[in-house]
């Protein structure tokens, strides 16, 4: 039996966030479906290729919204502060590019 690929699985995940008779829209603040699709294909391209899988690489996961994410607030207030969104990562989450 294989494995779904990343990209499947994140697919399955933000139907899941997306679905209105779902817990989705009361959980997630935010979701980042671009983003998250084009990690999983990079992470499905590498594995095509033989490398090797890292930790947690090809997994969607979610982040608490009390963490700052570049290109997003965290809450009400930082978005009355700041409506265009961070402008860089703060330092102790940030979305690294994969090696392609």
């Amino acid at each position: 039996m294989s494995s779904p690929s990343s990209t499947a699985l994140t697919e399955q995940c933000l139907a899941a966030a997306r679905d209105p008779s779902g817990e989705g829209g009361r959980v997630y603040t935010e979701l980042f479906e671009e983003t998250a699709l084009e990690h999983a294909k990079q992470t499905d391209s590498r594995l095509a290729k033989g490398h090797p899988t890292r930790a947690l690489e090809g997994l969607p996961i979610s982040v608490k919204d009390l963490f700052d994410i570049a290109g997003s607030v965290t809450d009400d207030d930082a978005k009355k502060q700041y409506p265009q969104g961070w402008k860089a990562p703060k330092p102790y989450l940030r979305i690294v590019p994969q090696p392609r």
